[in-house]
């Protein structure tokens, strides 16, 4: 068994032979590694290879000087667990800015729940909170799609480091339903 660390590909991988056995894949956004998932094969199960993929990617973070938040449910388990992680943990907040009415954003609210990585703006609580998201949705390019076909652009998701995303799937929080919360009205 090889485990390679496969930079272009986000991931490290397991290989048995020419066969990839096992992964643990991430994204990148605004200098931060998000891990997605960890999965290993059947058949390769109990070995402890979700934990040497782990590692792989969490030697090159530390070689490249990045941090990590770990999304998946066993790299999240892992880091709360081992004190081994803590170099390479995350410590800053990522902002989501959403509204609870709206479909993906209630989605959003029950995965971040007991996440210390994560705060939530409720941008129909307060003017000014809406004023906030309304400056950034005015002035970033991260909108620019949202506002193209007509998108409210939550949940939209800010890094202290100033980058915005709106792909719930790129920080871990699984897949957003494109036709959710129009400006229209629609899919609300």
């Amino acid at each position: 068994m090889e485990i390679r660390f496969e930079r272009a590909e986000r991931r490290a991988a397991a290989y048995n032979g020419q066969e990839v056995v096992g992964t643990c894949v991430f994204t990148e956004i605004g200098g931060i590694w998000i891990i997605t998932g960890t999965n290993v094969e059947k058949g390769y199960t109990g070995q402890g290879m979700a934990g040497h993929l782990l590692d792989a990617v969490v030697e090159e973070a530390r070689i490249e000087g990045i941090k990590i938040v770990p999304m998946c449910s066993f790299a999240h388990g892992c880091f709360l667990e081992s004190p081994d992680y803590r170099d390479v943990a995350y410590d800053g907040v990522i902002k989501i800015y959403g509204m609870p009415s709206c479909p993906d954003c209630s989605a959003v609210i029950e995965r971040i729940e007991a996440r210390k990585e994560f705060e939530f703006v409720d941008i129909g609580s307060h003017v000014g909170r809406m004023k906030t998201w309304l400056r950034l949705r005015d002035t970033s390019p991260a909108f620019d799609d949202a506002k193209q076909k007509g998108y409210a652009g939550i949940p939209c998701f800010v890094f202290e480091n100033g980058d915005i995303t709106l792909d719930a799937v790129a920080i871990g929080l699984g897949p957003s339903n494109p036709n959710a919360c129009r400006i229209d009205g629609s899919g609300c």
